[in-house]
């Protein structure tokens, strides 16, 4: 998986997957068949991003080059909720040590792992851990924690991506309907503001230090007041 893009499962066939999909999201356009995703253009355009999604073995897969969906906690709770199967998100990001894995059966979280070490202390994590972590931790630059995550839960990525049917979509990443912030965000959200790798605060001599939490205070920046 690398660090380009995050990773949506689920066992559903792709026309119910994508159906379902567009209604929480907006409309997938369909841009044409793939061959191979390593020499697909991924990039994004003005009009939005590109994401090539398909089936094989009666589940759907979904590279999200955005990262937006398969991080959005609440859309993948809602997703299984909706396709009534079991649903998967990763995304794994070595530059900024950002790490995030959910796992929805019917619409309720039985695993859901986030962190991002440049900015978290802890990460944020509900549910028991899966057998996988143990020996293949979620927190991995190679992102091979991941993929044994979403094999461990009965997901054949590597398979489909060989063997399966691909099709490139433009995506503009816009929810429709828009609605608040979901309650599993919320929860991660305010776990971040509570364990923060990093804390500021104003000098009396008018510089701003950064105290890096576990670390002694570092005076980073100036700024006058």
């Amino acid at each position: 998986m690398g660090t380009r893009f995050g990773i949506v499962a689920a066992r559903a066939g792709w026309r119910q997957f994508i159906a379902a999909l567009s209604e929480l999201t907006g409309n997938f356009i369909a841009r044409g068949s793939v061959q191979l995703l390593d020499v697909c253009d991924l990039n994004a355009t003005d009009d939005g991003v590109v994401v090539v999604g398909g089936e094989h073995g009666s589940s759907s897969y979904l590279v999200d080059t955005s990262k937006i969906l398969a991080t959005d906690f609440d859309l993948l709770a809602d997703l299984s909720r909706r396709l009534g199967c079991t649903v998967a998100g990763c995304c794994g990001e070595a530059a900024s040590g950002s790490y995030y894995w959910m796992l929805a059966e019917n619409g309720e979280v039985r695993r859901l792992y986030g962190n991002c070490r440049s900015t978290m202390r802890e990460p944020f994590q509900i549910g028991a851990p899966l057998a996988t972590e143990a020996v293949a931790p979620l927190e991995d630059p190679h992102c091979d924690g991941l993929m044994r995550a979403l094999e461990h839960s009965g997901f054949e990525y590597s398979a489909w991506t060989a063997r399966g049917s691909k099709t490139a979509y433009l995506y503009a990443g816009k929810r429709l309907p828009a609605k608040a912030k979901g309650p599993l965000r919320t929860a991660f959200d305010t776990h971040s503001k509570q364990k923060p790798r990093v804390v500021s605060r104003f000098l009396k001599d008018g510089s701003v230090a950064y105290e890096f939490i576990g670390e002694p205070t570092r005076q980073l920046a100036h700024a006058q007041l």
